[in-house]
């Protein structure tokens, strides 16, 4: 298994054949895992850690890619948080704690740690839970329900695909801990395994993943990082999204009718590096590139001139109890694989540096 693994290009699924061109925009995969490219994702992503995919190109099955980001509702929303704080407050959803409001975030402190001083990016944030959205009423959401269903098909969307795109690597799956990790983490393991877990098809809910919507001023930033799970789908409606790819800083402008997907840091655990997590920052210092749309909106349509990008993101996250390691098809068993951990602890080690003050 190791050297089959080994002789296949760098995250190639197990049964996919070989010598296939991947469509490439600005050495980023172009692609449609919902129609054409289906069981490509993991191929795709390994050749930088993010794609682009093809949501509304017309060849997948209606309802199949993601659901349309209301980018003018959550700009009205957004005024409203802003300009009648009071009468926002006063919504259901919000007393209830269903969806929430910040600009406390400073990722760049993931990066550099805590000795870092906590400076807030200069983005406003709107965001929901996945139990949240699945588990509370439509009379808790009452107008503001259409949050919870847009979440709700995106999550039910990149759930099944990300099952079925890994479906290849996971029929070749033995899940073994190293014996170092200790007795007790090896019991875990056995019912917490996320790729044992999604192998069965039963037990992993997702239930970490969260919604974000942000909205960006003139000048507006979100610092340097790595996102925390397994993959990250964005839409937005204007430029500034830059990654590092290839060795530097590029921008990453998903062409029109596309989305951007990136790996987080649990796929990179899961593929023991070979597939590495985005590191990825958004900059509108130099204005935003209204001619470059991002998921076929235009941008400014929505905004106006007080928000010149709004970003919709999907962070498709394990339970907190799931244990991440590498799979059996990239460990390499000379005691340079990664150690596997349980994403309740990496997520609380992270999110407690963003957020800390």
């Amino acid at each position: 298994l190791a050297q089959l693994s080994a002789a296949l290009p760098l995250g190639l699924p197990l049964g996919l054949g070989l010598g296939m061109q991947l469509e490439v925009t600005e050495g980023v995969p172009r692609i449609n895992p919902w129609g054409s490219d289906r069981g490509r994702l993991m191929e795709a992503l390994s050749v930088c850690g993010a794609v682009f995919l093809e949501v509304s190109a017309g060849e997948p099955a209606v309802g199949s890619a993601l659901p349309d980001p209301h980018y003018s509702c959550w700009h009205e929303l957004w005024r409203e948080a802003l300009t009648t704080r009071a009468w926002f407050q006063q919504r259901e959803a919000v007393r209830q704690r269903l969806l929430s409001f910040n600009r406390s975030e400073d990722l760049a402190r993931t990066m550099q740690g805590g000795v870092k001083a906590h400076t807030p990016d200069l983005r406003y944030n709107f965001g929901v839970t996945s139990w949240n959205a699945a588990s509370r009423s439509d009379a808790e959401w009452q107008e503001l329900g259409w949050i919870a269903q847009n979440f709700r098909e995106a999550l039910h969307s990149t759930t099944e695909l990300v099952r079925r795109e890994l479906q290849p690597l996971l029929q070749a799956e033995v899940f073994a801990l190293p014996q170092q990790e200790g007795a007790a983490l090896q019991h875990a393991a056995s019912r917490d395994s996320l790729a044992e877990k999604l192998r069965l098809g039963t037990g992993e809910h997702w239930s970490g993943s969260r919604l974000r919507h942000s909205v960006y001023p003139v000048n507006g930033s979100c610092t340097e990082h790595t996102d925390y799970g397994v993959l990250t789908f964005q839409q937005s409606t204007a430029s500034g999204l830059e990654a590092h790819l290839f060795g530097e800083w590029r921008p990453l402008c998903a062409p029109p009718g596309c989305a951007v997907a990136f790996a987080g840091d649990m796929l990179e655990l899961l593929t023991n590096g070979r597939v590495p997590a985005l590191r990825h920052r958004v900059s509108l210092q130099r204005g935003p590139d209204s001619a470059a749309s991002v998921g076929g909106a235009a941008a400014g349509v929505w905004c106006g001139q007080d928000a010149v990008r709004q970003s919709h993101i999907l962070f498709l996250q394990p339970d907190k109890s799931s244990v991440v390691a590498p799979l059996a098809v990239y460990r390499r068993n000379d005691g340079s694989d990664r150690r596997p951990v349980r994403y309740g602890d990496w997520h609380t080690l992270k999110s407690s540096l963003a957020f800390s003050h």
